[in-house]
C-alpha cells in the first residue's frame, strides 16, 4: 500500500514537471507556488523529484534553466504583489542563482571530460535570454510604477502646502519619502540580480566560441535599442537621432572590428553601447517629465481660459439680467414748467412709465387733457385739476401711442409724450 502511494506521488509531480516543461516553451512559466506560499516546500520538492528522475546531463542543465525561469516569474509576481522588500524575494534570487549555477557547472563538468559542449552553450545561453528580458522589463515597470507614485504625491503635496494642510502634508512627505526610499532600494535588487545573472551566464558563454559571443553582444545591442524605441513611441515621445549617437559610435566601432576579427574587442564595445543605452533612458525620462510640464501648463491655460470664458458668459447674461429688469421695472420721467414752456418738450417712453409736471413758474397752470393723435382724450388725465407754483401731477401711461398736451390758459405752451410697447 505504502508503495502505492509513493509511486502515485511520484508520478503527480513527474506529471506536474512534464506540464511545467511544456509550459516552459512560452515567453515566461507561471510561477506557481511563490515563496510566500507556506506550501512552497513542495515546490521545491517537485523540482528536486523532476531533477532526481532526468539522467541525461544535458537535459538536466537544460531543466536548470527551466528552473531559472520560474524563479524569474516568482520575482515578478512578488515584485508586483509583495513589493521589494518582501522576504520571499531573496529566497527567490537564491535559487536563481542556484539554478544558473548548476548549468555552468554540468557545461564546465561535461568540458572537463573532453566533450564538445559549444552547442549546449549556445542552446543554454539562448533559453536564457527570454527570462533574462522578462526580468529586466519586470523591473523597469515597477521602476516606472514607482516614479508615477511619486509624481504623484508630489502633486498632491504641493495641494496640501497651498492649502496650509499641515497634517496632510506631513503625512504626504513620509509618505513620498518611503516611496523614494523603495525606488533606490528597488534598483539595488535589480544591479544585484543582474550581477549574479551575468556572472553565471558569463560562465556559460565561456564556452561559446569568440565569434558567436561578438554577434551575440552586438545583436543584444540592436535588440536592446529598438525595445527603448518601442518604449519611448508607447509613451508618445518622439526621441531626436542625437540621443543615439553615443551608441550608434560604440556599436559601428565594434561592426569594424568583428568585421576586423577582433572579436572580444567587438563583444567589450557592444556591451559598452549597451550600457549607453541608460544615457537614453535617463533623456526618456528627462522627455517624459517635460512632457508631463507641458501638457499640465496646456490643462492649466484651457482651464484658464475656459475659466475666463465662463465668467464672460456669467458677466454677459448677469448684464442681459439687468439690462431686462432694468428694461421692465417702471420708471418715472419729469417735465418742468418753467418760463412759459415744458422741460423737456418731448418724451419716449414706455408702457406702465410715469410722468410727472412739475410746476417751476411763478403761476398756476391748467395743462389740458393729454390728446391722442385720433383727437382722443387720455382716460384718467385730470385736465380740470390746476398745478399751482411749485406742486407737482403725476401720471402713468398704460397705453402706447403719442400723447399731446398743452396748458389751457397758454396754449402756446405745449408738448408731447410718445409711449412704446
Amino acid at each position: 500500500m505504502r508503495v502505492k502511494i509513493v509511486l502515485s506521488v511520484l508520478g503527480l509531480f513527474l506529471f506536474l514537471g512534464a506540464a511545467g516543461a511544456a509550459f516552459a516553451q512560452e515567453e515566461l512559466p507561471g510561477a506557481g507556488l511563490t515563496p510566500a506560499s507556506p506550501f512552497y516546500f513542495l515546490d521545491r520538492l517537485g523540482e528536486t523529484l523532476r531533477e532526481f528522475f532526468t539522467f541525461n546531463s544535458q537535459a538536466k542543465a537544460r531543466l536548470q534553466i527551466t528552473f531559472a525561469a520560474e524563479r524569474v516569474a516568482e520575482i515578478k509576481i512578488i515584485l508586483e504583489t509583495k513589493g521589494v522588500e518582501a522576504k520571499g524575494l531573496e529566497v527567490a534570487q537564491s535559487r536563481l542563482q542556484a539554478n544558473l549555477a548548476k548549468a555552468a557547472a554540468i557545461v564546465e563538468e561535461r568540458k572537463s571530460k573532453g566533450e564538445d559542449v559549444s552547442g549546449l552553450a549556445k542552446e543554454l545561453d539562448e533559453k536564457l535570454e527570454t527570462p533574462k528580458s522578462a526580468l529586466a522589463r519586470s523591473f523597469k515597470e515597477q521602476k516606472r510604477a514607482s516614479e508615477a507614485k511619486e509624481d504623484e504625491l508630489k502633486i498632491q503635496l504641493k495641494a496640501a502646502l497651498r492649502a496650509g494642510d499641515a497634517v496632510q502634508e506631513e503625512a504626504l512627505a513620509q509618505e513620498l519619502g518611503k516611496v523614494k526610499a523603495q525606488k533606490e532600494l528597488l534598483e539595488l535588487k535589480e544591479e544585484d540580480i543582474e550581477d549574479e545573472l551575468e556572472a553565471e551566464e558569463e560562465k556559460i558563454e565561456e564556452e561559446l566560441e569568440a565569434p558567436k559571443k561578438a554577434e551575440k553582444a552586438i545583436r543584444e545591442a540592436e535588440e536592446e535599442k529598438q525595445e527603448v524605441i518601442g518604449e519611448a513611441a508607447e509613451e508618445g515621445i518622439e526621441l531626436p537621432p542625437e540621443v543615439f549617437a553615443k551608441f550608434d559610435r560604440l556599436l559601428a566601432q565594434a561592426k569594424e572590428l568583428f568585421a576586423k576579427e577582433n572579436y572580444q574587442g567587438a563583444k567589450q564595445l557592444a556591451r559598452q553601447a549597451e550600457d549607453a543605452l541608460e544615457d537614453v533612458d535617463r533623456e526618456i525620462e528627462k522627455l517624459e517629465k517635460e512632457k508631463e510640464r507641458q501638457e499640465e501648463r496646456a490643462r492649466k491655460e484651457e482651464e484658464r481660459k475656459q475659466g475666463e470664458e465662463e465668467k464672460m458668459e456669467e458677466e454677459s447674461r448677469e448684464n442681459e439680467k439687468e439690462k431686462r429688469e432694468v428694461a421692465a421695472k417702471p420708471r418715472t420721467f419729469e417735465v418742468e414748467i418753467r418760463n412759459g414752456r415744458f422741460d423737456p418738450p418731448e418724451l419716449k417712453i414706455k408702457k406702465g412709465d410715469t410722468v410727472i409736471w412739475t410746476n417751476a413758474s411763478s403761476r398756476q397752470v391748467w395743462p389740458a387733457s393729454a390728446v391722442h393723435p385720433t383727437h382722443q382724450e387720455l382716460p384718467g388725465f385730470d385736465s380740470l385739476r390746476g398745478i399751482s407754483a411749485g406742486e407737482s401731477y403725476s401720471f402713468r401711461f398704460d397705453k402706447p401711442g403719442s400723447w399731446r398736451y398743452h396748458d389751457h390758459l397758454n396754449p402756446a405752451l405745449t408738448g408731447v409724450v410718445r409711449v412704446s410697447e
